[in-house]
């Protein structure tokens, strides 16, 4: 089975919003699935559009298991009470006052403290509590901020510039493996309806695929999939798809550009203090 990112990025946003009308849902996770995991142990894996609860099962994670060269992609079904019990599930906790304070205490000890510590290492530890996943081998420089990190899902190998902003407010952002986000890149996935009466809200999850390239100051507005080795260019503004390996600048971005596609390197950029 070959799901896209947007396919997935879809899915887990009515996972969200499933999550949040069930208490004993249990508490689920996502990540991108490197072509090496090719076995989950003690899951049943289901299509990613079904995320509908089924008899006494939940859908409470994300796993996936694939043939070399393709991304399939499912969430984890596991065993959960029935609805009569009124345990929670093991491992869920329902999202109340205190976890809000207690998210808004976490973004605010980054964004204003830690974030600003010359330590690599301290900021690693930290995040790897904090956000949604971080995937080995990547780095967070000084100086990022993250508005809600439990969204924030960083595959393999990412250098994350100085700078950056990462909104995981309502939508998701995800990234592929070996992707570089220049200095003080801006990534959002909520704003408004400018047409709205009433000022309402709208926004989508932000997909970034393997090796693309996010260049200095460049704005990624909410909803936007940048394909695989993409290139955003500058202080490029990016309000709609890029597709793979298209370069693209301006505001709005258009292309400008292809890049070679047999690209095929690894970052491993990891300073000690920034």
């Amino acid at each position: 089975m070959e799901v896209s990112h947007r396919e997935i990025a879809r899915s887990v946003g009515q996972l969200d919003a499933y999550c949040g009308r069930d208490q004993r849902l249990l508490e689920y996770r996502t990540a991108f699935v490197s072509p090496a995991a090719q076995q989950c142990h003690g899951v049943r894996i289901v299509d990613p559009r079904r995320v509908a609860a089924v008899g006494n099962h939940r859908v409470a994670g994300f796993s996936a298991a694939q043939q070399p060269g393709q991304a399939a992609i499912g969430f984890v079904v596991r065993r959960c009470p029935p609805r009569d019990d009124l345990r929670l599930c093991a491992g869920h906790r329902h999202v109340g006052e205190t976890d809000v304070v207690g998210g808004s205490l976490a973004a605010y000890g980054y964004n204003s403290w830690v974030g600003r510590f010359p330590s690599a290492v301290l900021r690693q530890v930290y995040l790897r509590a904090y956000l949604g996943g971080i995937d080995h081998g990547s780095t967070v420089q000084l100086g990022c901020r993250f508005l809600n990190g439990r969204k924030i899902w960083f595959g393999k190998r990412n250098v994350i510039n100085f700078g950056c902003l990462f909104d995981g407010r309502r939508y998701s952002v995800h990234t592929g493996d070996d992707v570089s986000i220049g200095p003080e890149a801006t990534i959002l996935t909520l704003g408004h309806e400018p047409q709205a009466t009433d000022f309402a809200d709208r926004g989508g999850d932000v997909v970034i695929g393997d090796r693309a390239w996010i260049a200095y100051q460049a704005l990624l507005l909410p909803g936007v999939e940048i394909g695989e080795g993409a290139i955003v260019a500058a202080r490029a503004v990016v309000t709609r798809d890029v597709e793979p390996y298209t370069i693209v600048a301006g505001n709005p971005a258009r292309p400008i550009g292809t890049r070679n596609d047999a690209i095929d390197y690894e970052l491993h950029f990891r300073p000690f203090l920034v």
